[in-house]
């Protein structure tokens, strides 16, 4: 949603600003890189900004200076503020972290921005590489420059921000501004590059409303690359509506802090959609075995999934994706349970919810056209498919983890030979015998996922062949043996940090 205001608002019927009958925020903008030297002279930089004169107010060069600016704070906030620079894109210690094709630098003003909303809230140490694999996973982050596509723009996604750290959102109109930080939350903002905050990057910028001074009327903001330290000052005045704020491109987002919200969210996950709870890092033998026989029973989907769960409570994939995705985290993103329920939601969950098995194509089955690899969450569209290897690429890729790349950094793509070879290069390739939850099972034509282990055998996740679809299977030693099985053991793979995506 992209949007200009043109009108005023009215402040009057607020107390604090009953003397500012047309009151807007006025940036107070940084010296140096992002002030009047950008600009060929003054008359062109006060023309930008819309002829305020006193655009440029300096609160001071260094954090005694600026604190010294601001009145009424709390000294434990203080702390806070003298370390939330900690966490600014441009710190030496973050700005060549890489996002994608970029860095953090240059185009990591929205992680910048929720992680000082976070520490601001919090004043905890930020696990860095965590969090932002936790924003990247939960689709945050899939821009290639500030404000490019990000999920933000779409209001069916924003109920949850960053699971893992207890933030979420609200979006909020411009009206909400004054109320929202009078009591006590923060607000995200996201402006085009033609506002005065714009200079973030070519699409946008993001960054933060902290809090109100209600005596003064100045608004503090965390500004994820101010030279300042990271903290400046929007000031009202008597001129046109909150000026400094527009053009707004993805709109205005009551960012709130529960540190509960991890364990709430995990316990309505799957009841939301009347589905499937599991506790996958110790799932019974008796759960598996009703999983098995409940796929035994259900019949091949000869429809589209948005057609199969359109008449269920998921309603559409939409839905089946989140499901997915919650049931990933409750288990471990990034875990070899998370694989497991990765796996397992997609073909147990179907089965239960629409009584239906997902179709196996090889032909029409859903890979990177590009790189012949799976590297997309859920079912991505109507006309899902896969086969046996690229589910099992699909089941690691979506329970948090990237596909194995060579020595070359190039992908093991998605087909058995690939699969056994990367294996069998790593010395992960052994016997069937020892295999756990999490494990894969390959032959010369075709892989499975052990999701579980029976006397004698395993519990196995796998697409199986065009007339069997998807489905949960029990695989005895004796055939595993005859088929001339062996194990990919996934154990070194899993345990290295780096390997999460």
């Amino acid at each position: 949603m992209n949007f200009k205001l043109k009108s005023l608002v009215d402040l009057g019927d607020i107390k604090q600003y009953s003397t500012s009958k047309n009151a807007h925020i006025n940036y107070i903008h940084d010296e140096g890189e992002y002030g009047p030297p950008n600009y060929n002279n003054l008359e062109t930089y006060n023309k930008m900004n819309k002829e305020q004169q006193h655009f440029v107010q300096k609160l001071g060069t260094n954090f005694q200076n600026i604190i010294s600016n601001l009145e009424g704070l709390d000294p434990t906030y203080i702390q806070k503020l003298k370390n939330v620079s900690d966490y600014k894109q441009d710190n030496p210690n973050l700005k060549n972290i890489p996002l994608g094709n970029y860095t953090m630098g240059d185009s990591g003003c929205l992680i910048s921005s929720l992680m000082g909303i976070y520490f601001l809230y919090t004043g905890n140490k930020i696990d860095v590489t965590k969090f932002i694999k936790d924003v990247i996973r939960d689709d945050l982050w899939n821009m290639q420059t500030c404000g490019d596509g990000d999920v933000l723009a779409d209001t069916s996604k924003t109920h949850a921000l960053t699971s893992n750290w207890g933030l979420s959102a609200e979006k909020i109109n411009i009206k909400q501004v004054i109320s929202t930080l009078e009591s006590g939350e923060k607000i995200l903002v996201n402006v085009t590059k033609d506002s005065p905050m714009g200079s973030g990057g070519p699409l946008g910028h993001y960054f933060v409303l902290d809090h109100i001074n209600k005596n003064t009327g100045e608004i503090y903001i965390y500004n994820p690359n101010s030279k300042y330290e990271g903290y400046v000052t929007l000031e009202f005045l008597e001129a046109n509506v909150f000026t400094y704020l527009n053009p707004i491109r993805n709109g205005l987002w009551k960012i709130e802090y529960n540190p509960n919200f991890k364990a709430e969210k995990e316990s309505v996950s799957a009841n939301k959609y009347n589905a499937l709870e599991y506790n996958y890092k110790t799932l019974k033998q008796n759960t598996l075995e009703t999983l098995y026989e409940t796929s035994k029973n259900s019949s091949l989907s000869n429809a589209d999934p948005d057609v199969d769960l359109g008449a269920t409570s998921f309603k559409n994939v939409e839905n089946f994706n989140q499901y997915i995705k919650d049931n990933v985290n409750t288990a471990g993103y990034g875990t070899r349970s998370g694989v497991v329920a990765a796996g397992l939601t997609l073909i147990s969950g179907y089965n239960f919810a629409t009584g239906k098995r997902l179709r196996y194509s090889q032909p029409l089955r859903q890979v990177n056209i590009t790189t012949n690899s799976v590297d997309q969450e859920g079912i991505v569209n109507e006309k899902f498919y896969l086969d046996c290897s690229s589910f099992a690429w699909w089941a690691l890729y979506n329970g948090g983890f990237k596909i194995p790349v060579d020595s070359s950094n190039k992908l093991y793509t998605a087909y058995t030979g690939n699969q056994e070879a990367w294996a069998r290069n790593t010395g992960n390739l052994k016997s069937y015998e020892n295999g756990q939850p999490g494990d894969f099972l390959i032959n010369s034509g075709h892989i499975v996922l052990i999701v579980g282990n029976y006397d004698g055998g395993y519990y196995c996740a796998e697409f199986s062949s065009p007339s069997s679809g998807a489905q949960i299977t029990k695989r005895s030693f004796s055939d595993l043996n005859n088929l001339g099985y062996s194990l990919m053991d996934m154990e070194s793979y899993y345990s290295d940090s780096n390997n999460v995506r």
